[in-house]
């Protein structure tokens, strides 16, 4: 079966149901009874997926959801996440999510500012940042909960619900009108508006960047063009643990229905090497600092060995770093190089490997600059840490580097549909289907960040003669300096 892309990402999705309804495509560890065997791995179909994800969105509707209404989504990385996502979308709504970590005035900024009607949030922790703001926010018609026992904390609230009563809800609804959910995934059209993500707000007020059916599929047509000879649809494991209220786990999510493959919840960050253990993921969407803390980690064990055991790593290094030098600039590594490289891998690189699960091809890297030197110690090791660059504003990236195009300390060359320019101040400038329609209600913001077509993204970067683009600075920084 090939990658899948419709005409935008709500065809996309019901396309990847039709066509593949028994692939595994989610696996995740219960929290609660109702949601299966807590603590155990939970294999869900994208056929369950969907039968799932269709109660939830006409619970939605049930609820008095209508085309363009906005939906928060107030959470850590769970796959209630992407089902509430994905039955917002179902509905006609507007996905708007908030980081885990925001405060109570953080969130009730984002929720009154995009008048939200509703609000999904994961646990009596998050519900209680919603409830001290509640009388702020008029447009807030209800709260689903996703874990049951928060409901305690919102005893003889009419206008809080677990999940499990929405989906109740929904199974009522659905049998109104049973064709609604799909008929609404084929009317939705390129232009329109699919999320709102709100920028972080460390240099002011957080603005909320609208997204488009488009901007995303445009990502994930050009991640499908560049990739495809490298991810094999429908044998891909992904473990995924960043906020999906980041773009870049934004992105994550939605790809599992280009490329079929199986996404896996990791329970935690304290948890993730172990479920990377159990799970042995083939791919993996991460951050730099998940790569500086296994590389210290590893370097203080190689320290705490004996001597012998000293020598051997160094010596597999400097066998790593000659060989895979070689690979990197397109040269033929010496036969010397070749044969030294495979006894190092079974002596040392493989113990590296085992870490990750020992199956990791690539780790898609983004969010934050890639050390140099990080790169290049985990592709020496033999696991590939492909960074790239973009912003909540282009809809994720925009440049990526390939497992074909390896250059590290650049962040990639621009995605096939992307232009990239440098300003004469040296402002990485983008033209592209991926930038962003506007700042929601804040349209001087939005022309200042958009003119002549070019998106100025604030940072400052040079392109080299192979095209590879390098981030060298932030625009504003410069200016205090």
């Amino acid at each position: 079966m090939p990658f899948i892309l419709g005409k935008t990402v709500s065809e996309t999705y019901a396309e990847r149901i039709r066509l593949t309804p028994n692939a595994i495509g989610y696996r995740y560890k219960p929290t609660y009874p109702e949601a299966g065997a807590v603590g155990r791995w939970k294999k869900v179909t994208f056929r369950e997926f969907d039968s799932e994800c269709r109660l939830v969105s006409y619970g939605l509707r049930a609820i008095g959801l209508e085309k363009g209404d906005r939906s928060v989504i107030l959470s850590n990385t769970r796959f209630e996440w992407t089902l509430t996502d994905i039955a917002t979308l179902g509905a006609g709504g507007i996905t708007v999510p908030i980081y885990a970590s925001n405060t109570p005035p953080d969130c009730a900024y984002i929720l009154g500012h995009c008048e939200a009607k509703f609000a999904f949030v994961e646990d009596a922790k998050q519900l209680e940042k919603v409830l001290s703001k509640k009388a702020e926010l008029p447009n807030l018609k209800k709260i689903i909960v996703f874990e049951p026992s928060a409901l305690r904390a919102a005893a003889g609230r009419d206008d809080v619900i677990s999940l499990h009563a929405l989906k109740d809800l929904g199974r009522r609804e659905e049998a109104r009108d049973p064709t609604l959910f799909d008929r609404t995934l084929r009317e939705a059209k390129p232009d329109d508006i699919m999320t709102i993500c709100y920028t972080s707000g460390t240099t002011g007020v957080p603005k909320g960047v609208m997204l488009t059916q488009d901007n995303a599929l445009s990502v994930l047509e050009d991640c499908e063009r560049v990739l495809k000879k490298h991810a094999r649809p429908e044998s891909e494991i992904t473990v995924t643990f960043l906020p999906y209220s980041h773009i870049i786990g934004k992105l994550e999510s939605l790809a599992v229905f280009v490329f079929g493959w199986q996404s896996c919840f990791a329970e935690n960050l304290d948890l993730l090497m172990t479920n990377i253990g159990e799970i042995r993921p083939t791919v993996m969407f991460a951050v730099p600092r998940i790569f500086e803390k296994a590389r210290a980690r590893l370097e203080a064990m190689v320290e705490q060995g004996p001597l012998a055991k000293r020598n051997l790593f160094r010596w597999a290094m400097g066998v790593g770093r000659r060989y895979q030098t070689a690979v990197w600039e397109k040269r033929i590594p010496p036969i010397a190089d070749v044969v030294q490289y495979q006894i190092a891998k079974k002596l040392v690189f493989s113990k590296i490997a085992d870490r990750f699960g020992g199956r990791l091809q690539f780790a898609l890297c983004g969010g934050a600059p890639l050390p140099r030197e990080i790169g290049e110690y985990f592709g020496i090791c033999g696991i590939l840490v492909l960074e790239g660059y973009g912003l909540t504003e282009t809809s994720a990236p925009v440049a990526l580097m390939t497992p074909d195009d390896v250059r590290f300390g650049w962040v990639g060359k621009p995605l096939p549909e992307v232009a990239i320019k440098i300003g004469e101040d040296g402002e990485v400038l983008v033209k592209s289907r991926k930038v962003f329609k506007g700042y929601y209600k804040n349209p001087e913001a939005t022309s200042e960040a958009i003119q002549d077509g070019w998106f100025h993204t604030g940072d400052i970067g040079e392109i080299n003669a192979d095209g590879f683009l390098r981030i060298t600075d932030r625009k504003k920084d410069l200016i205090i300096t």
